[in-house]
């Protein structure tokens, strides 16, 4: 039996993404997406009318890290979905929350490329203010102008610009902020590779 590592899945993880939102234009893909609290990264992150994390657990990883990547996730992502192996499957059906997705690559390539164990639903517990510490100073900023609420903390550190926006605006309209943030940072940036 052949070993998949994770670029045995990556490449048509991120050409299925692709197929599977054609009809949903403005969608982005950033891959190896980083999260500050608690310091994590996600391999692919599908950013379009909902923000979505695909991790990978290949036949040659372990799960050690899951546990502590799963705190990082469930706080940033409205989705996630962990994309693994057979080997790895029943380990990480006990591993992660019951919203989390399952989705594991078929065997014939004839087949669709990956099939669900278990479709993703909701998270219900989004933490806005992770969300927006995954955003680059200069895209809370932006948010801050868009909104003409930058005066007076245009110079203040990150974390002052993110509790002007946590006491400004509601957190539905910080969400949609942040997927668009991070949708032109795929759009003008390098993390967006496409395979």
């Amino acid at each position: 039996m052949t070993l998949l590592g994770d670029l045995d899945i990556r490449r048509p993880l991120h050409q299925w993404l692709v197929k599977t939102h054609v009809d949903c234009p403005g969608t982005e893909i950033i891959h190896e997406m980083k999260m500050p609290r608690p310091s994590a990264r996600i391999d692919l992150a599908v950013i379009n009318g909902e923000l979505v994390g695909y991790e990978i657990k290949s036949d040659l990883d372990t799960l050690v890290r899951l546990s502590r990547q799963a705190r990082a996730f469930n706080a940033v992502f409205e989705r996630v979905c962990i994309v693994t192996t057979e080997k790895h499957a029943a380990a990480v059906r006990a591993a992660i929350p019951i919203w989390w997705g399952i989705i594991v690559p078929t065997a014939s390539a004839l087949d669709e490329p990956f099939f669900f164990l278990r479709t993703s639903g909701e998270n219900p517990a989004v933490d806005i203010e992770a969300m927006l510490h995954v955003l680059h100073r200069r895209e809370l900023l932006s948010i801050l102008e868009m909104h003409d609420l930058s005066r007076g903390v245009r110079s203040k550190e990150r974390s002052l610009l993110i509790a002007k926006l946590l006491t400004e605006l509601p957190s539905q309209h910080l969400k949609l902020a942040a997927r668009e943030a991070l949708k032109a940072r795929a759009r003008y940036s390098s993390s967006s590779l496409s395979y």
